[in-house]
């Protein structure tokens, strides 16, 4: 299982250079067909990062009842053929719904270099989280139609709030 984590990061770092994700004279989204592989990278990530974080919810995930099932044909490319299509279309979906958003205007007004990826968590060499931070400011993806609890300090950026 190791092995084919470590496969998955070196597949991941590839195919985010091969993509450059970071030119910003590039559309933020690519071929269909890239983007549901580079999908299919990104939930096999996170299972791998549930594992890193939480073992036991980690055995209920398709990677570990795969790596169960039948350890010598766990593979990468079984490994990437494990996330149903509908979760796939999601991922996909979320992109395609970023492009028209506030932030494809946080990525115009932004260089790669000021917008590390999310915190990663002891023990994991990946991250699969949501978080991003942008030119200092940290942005947490949640659920559609999900609400934080109100807080005193709480604020809701908009596209207007970007310099």
């Amino acid at each position: 299982m190791r092995a084919v984590g470590n496969e998955l990061a070196a597949r991941l770092t590839q195919t985010v250079r091969a993509l450059d994700l970071d030119s910003r004279g590039l559309p933020m989204d690519r071929t269909h067909d890239e983007e549901a592989h580079l999908a299919r990278m990104l939930l096999a990530a996170a299972w791998y990062q549930v594992m890193a974080r939480n073992s036991y919810g980690f055995t209920y995930t398709p990677l570990h009842l795969a790596a169960m099932e039948d350890p010598v044909g766990f593979t990468l490319d079984h490994v990437l053929e494990l996330p149903h299509q509908d979760m796939v279309d999601d991922v996909v979906h979320q992109l395609y719904l970023a492009t028209t958003s506030p932030l494809e205007t946080l990525r115009t007004r932004t260089r790669a270099k000021d917008c590390p990826g999310g915190p990663t968590f002891p023990g994991a060499q990946i991250t699969a989280d949501a978080d991003l931070a942008a030119d200092g400011l940290l942005l947490g993806a949640v659920p559609c139609g999900w609400r934080a609890p109100p807080q005193p300090s709480s604020r809701v950026f908009s596209e207007d709030d970007l310099p």
